[in-house]
């Protein structure tokens, strides 16, 4: 069935962008262009986006019910380049079991990566990916905290020194069958401190081959693509409405190709809390109670060129909340003060192919060091 393992590839990179929501305050994490609001109050309105959104993905995959070309035009080769960032900050005191402490710091993570999935009726299916992953920041979390994770007290007290300031970083690299790992320094020594040994900064870590032996495709169809499409803007629908009723925003750019942004706020929030079926009254009361925004604003974008070719998915979050919660009977801890979080997302279809460092023959093989 290649035409739906084509359309759920598609659709697998839209449901990925939906995790990491976006905000527009930022230029980074979005899709550039001049926004117009749909309106989706009525089911012909819903049944329209719906519509145009199904013609675009459904743009990506062979209209021939009976072409066996389909894996060629999207899996010959397909590379998404994808790169993002968190920010975390976070100024809390708690009082717990009689204990006054605070809780602050940073968390900072910044990535980027290059995937490359390739298909062919002989070989199946041949993916390779590269990645860089830096970690940095400094957090002051109470030893009574982390004494909750089960560690003993040596460890604990190590832990909570790593944690008061630290620097990490890693290249990462993937093939069929390995994932390989090049440690910074501070990280191999951090796994150190917690009797780790590792035998070199480079590590290698077979996980076997999930794709062995997906080959030769059938190039039957469920059914012709025009009812795929029907079908797919059916489902569509449901989800606009679903959304609509939780206050998302929906807005459409015609100015390079067609880009949708789906917003979130803190009405989205409150709608959530106030659905008896998702939220019990209790835990809704609460959180009303004990949380408030100073900001609540997400967004994430789908893009398309303008010959319809699934272009860039980003996303962007931008958080912060006061926290204000009493001790209770039925909550031990009392807890005030605020967070922030920040997180930038975006992948986007490349015409660069991962090339894996020429030097892999070099990196320890865990596997066998274990046994």
């Amino acid at each position: 069935m290649k035409r739906t393992f084509i359309l759920l590839l598609v659709l697998l990179m839209v449901a990925t962008s939906a995790f990491t929501l976006a905000a527009c305050s930022s230029k980074e994490g979005t899709i550039p262009g001049t926004y117009k609001n749909v309106e989706l109050d009525t089911p012909e309105q819903q049944a329209n986006l719906a519509d145009t959104i199904s013609a675009k993905i459904m743009a990506n995959v062979s209209n021939d019910p009976g072409d066996g070309t389909i894996a060629d035009q999207w899996m010959a080769q397909l590379n998404v380049r994808q790169n993002g960032k968190l920010n975390f900050e976070a100024d809390l005191d708690i009082d717990y079991e009689d204990a006054k402490m605070e809780m602050d710091g940073t968390f900072n993570l910044e990535h980027n990566s290059l995937q490359s999935v390739g298909y062919s009726e002989q070989s199946g299916i041949d993916i390779a990916a590269s990645a860089d992953i830096a970690v940095k920041g400094g957090l002051n979390i109470p030893r009574v905290l982390l004494n909750m994770l089960g560690l003993d007290e040596e460890q604990t007290l190590k832990l909570q020194n790593l944690l008061k300031s630290f620097n990490y970083g890693a290249s990462i690299y993937m093939d069929n069958s390995n994932v390989y790992a090049h440690l910074s320094e501070s990280l191999k020594s951090a796994f150190a401190e917690f009797g780790v040994e590792l035998p070199s900064d480079k590590i290698k870590l077979n996980y076997g081959n999930p794709f062995e032996g997906i080959v030769g495709y059938s190039a039957d169809a469920d059914g012709n693509a025009t009812d795929l499409q029907a079908q797919l803007s059916v489902e569509i629908a449901d989800i606009l409405k679903i959304l609509k009723q939780y206050k998302v925003d929906f807005a459409v750019s015609e100015d390079n190709g067609w880009a949708l942004r789906i917003s979130v706020s803190e009405e989205t929030v409150k709608a959530i809390l106030a659905d008896r079926e998702l939220v019990p009254k209790e835990t809704a009361d609460l959180l009303n109670k004990c949380v408030s925004f100073r900001r609540c604003r997400a967004e994430f974008f789908i893009g398309f060129d303008k010959d319809n070719k699934l272009s860039k998915l980003s996303s962007v979050v931008d958080v912060e909340i006061n926290i204000d919660v009493e001790k209770s009977l039925t909550v031990p801890v009392s807890l005030s003060g605020s967070f922030k979080l920040e997180v930038i997302e975006e992948q986007e279809i490349s015409a660069d192919k991962v090339t894996l460092p020429s030097d892999l023959d070099t990196y320890t093989d865990l596997d066998e060091r274990l046994g």
